[in-house]
């Protein structure tokens, strides 16, 4: 058998696993979601938190004071799609009046219906018994589904949809719980991927002819095994938990004696929310399981374009799979991003799939920024196992497999697992659970960015002749932001960062090591970046 893409598909990929795909929940099966948003009251198990990932944790070291500085000019405007409608803010002046306090608008939550065109699978789907996690799953009868000429045809899913006054997230509870769409509410922005069809791929752990995971888009939740898992197109419960601060979205599976449980926040008034997965073992033996969210991106469009800068900070990287003959092979150490006489960080350069882990010391965050789009995704995370990073590049043979647009997006994963490879499997005890955290942060309008926190996103680059610094907070406060040159300083700020107020400056060229930090003005370290 030909090697699989991304190492997703029969003998191909390793031993075979004796484990199948569950029930999908779609319309077509006459499935609906277990359980109806708003009709639990159960407090999630895991209650989110906004952390700030600095490894060592923040610094509370007294900012530097303010120092007048000439005037900075702004970046120069960048165009973004024919959806955008935002241009870059200018520079922030050096002496910033405290804005005025109002309370933050609510956090709203509402169902709607959205049509997606669908292939006729569901008919040739088989039932059986996971002997392993235990659980009914499908397998598809792939030959007697293509002898039927299938075409899709327009369904509807239900969808709830939590907003603030800058993020709008929405969900499809029959499709795996899945979180669909962020949309960057000051550009009009989307962040994931949503294709226009579901149609059942050859990809995912089981036997070539028996996968049919849809690439839908948005992020969905992968367990108990390697790759997308089984529960991507399931029916999964969903509970809306109301706060003060905002609104708790809970998302929760059961899978034979698994538990799996998502809980997404979103606070009023602010530009990030959270992300907490848990698995539970409620049997009575130990279970090799992979958990894992992964996350389809297509910044600011339909698809992913040449501009597209994937952020991953790691300075080595694990192969998982490629179709690039120049790059190593699967399970070869290579560099990143430099490998193969190209910079891989920039997806122009990619030319057939290509799908890595991050070597130790594992980044603390990633991301994509499209930069055409002028829009993207900062991903923070906090006490995950592994970090993956796949896309297609521009020579992959069959874009049709999975869409029929011709459109293509990157995976960012994060999970509970070093990798996918069975040695990597945690034996999950009874009554044991495992899980992480992330907080996302949409940013626009910056350039693009190298590092960040859950309390800021920032840019440090040298760019032409003169150094690109720009920085986005998603909640309002103020701070001070200073870059130094080889010790001395070329900027010293008092600045105001908030949800959809992106600031950018472009700043001499100067020599030597270039250093950013953000302070608050308590004195904690909000976010520092380097650059040589």
């Amino acid at each position: 058998m030909s090697k699989p893409v991304d190492g997703r598909a029969g003998a191909g990929y390793n031993a075979p696993v004796k484990t199948w795909i569950v029930a999908i929940g779609l319309a077509s099966l006459g499935l609906l979601c277990g359980g109806c948003w708003g009709a639990k009251t159960t407090p999630p198990a895991v209650a989110p938190t906004h952390t700030v990932a600095q490894g060592t944790g923040p610094s509370r070291t007294p900012p530097p004071a303010a120092t007048s500085q000439p005037t900075v000019a702004p970046s120069p405007t960048r165009t973004p799609v024919a959806t955008a409608t935002h241009t870059a803010a200018p520079a922030t002046p050096t002496h910033v009046p405290s804005p005025t306090p109002s309370p933050p608008p609510e956090v709203r939550v509402y169902e709607q219906t959205i049509t997606i065109a669908t292939y006729p699978f569901a008919a040739h789907l088989a039932a059986e018994t996971d002997p392993v996690h235990g659980g009914t799953v499908q397998r598809l009868n792939r030959a007697a589904y293509e002898a039927s000429r299938p075409s899709p045809a327009p369904q509807s899913y239900r969808a709830l949809v939590v907003e603030n006054a800058y993020l709008r997230l929405t969900f499809l509870p029959e499709l795996g719980g899945r979180l669909y769409q962020c949309v960057y509410k000051p550009t009009g922005q989307p962040l994931f991927y949503n294709n226009r069809v579901l149609k059942p791929t050859y990809w995912g752990p089981l036997p070539r002819d028996e996968n049919w995971w849809l690439a839908a888009g948005g992020v969905e939740w992968a367990f108990p095994v390697n790759e997308h898992g089984y529960e991507w197109g399931t029916p999964w419960d969903v509970a809306v938990h109301r706060r003060a601060s905002g609104v708790d979205v809970v998302l929760s599976r059961e899978a034979g004696a698994l538990r799996a449980e998502v809980a997404v926040t979103l606070a009023a008034g602010e530009g990030r929310f959270t992300i907490s997965p848990r698995l539970t073992n409620a049997g009575d033996r130990a279970l090799p399981v992979q958990f894992w969210a992964n996350a389809m991106l297509s910044p600011g469009g339909a698809t992913v374009g040449p501009d597209l800068r994937l952020i991953f900070p790691a300075a080595q990287a694990i192969v998982h799979s490629t179709g690039d003959a120049t790059l190593p092979g699967e399970g070869q150490i290579m560099p990143w991003p430099l490998a193969g006489g190209r910079d891989l960080s920039l997806y122009a350069n990619w030319r057939n799939w290509l799908g890595i882990f991050a070597a130790d010391p594992l980044p603390a965050f990633a991301g994509a920024y499209d930069g055409r789009a002028d829009v993207g995704m900062a991903r923070v995370l906090t006490g995950v196992g592994g970090v993956k990073l796949f896309g297609f590049g521009t020579e992959f043979p069959d874009f049709g497999t999975f869409a029929d647009d011709g459109s293509a997006y990157v995976e960012l994963w994060a999970g509970a697992n070093r990798t996918f490879w069975p040695q990597d499997d945690v034996p999950l005890a009874p009554a044991e659970s495992l899980g992480w955290s992330e907080t996302w942060i949409p940013v626009a309008g910056l350039g693009g960015f190298t590092a960040a926190t859950a309390e800021a996103v920032v840019r440090l680059e040298r760019d032409g002749d003169g150094v690109a610094v720009a920085a986005y907070g998603p909640v309002a406060r103020h701070a001070v932001l200073q870059v130094t040159a080889a010790g001395a300083t070329l900027m010293s700020e008092r600045v105001a960062l908030g949800p959809g107020r992106p600031l950018v400056w472009r700043l001499p060229s100067a020599g030597g090591p270039l250093h950013l930090r953000l302070y608050a003005d308590d004195g904690i370290l909000l976010a520092e970046a380097t650059h040589p």
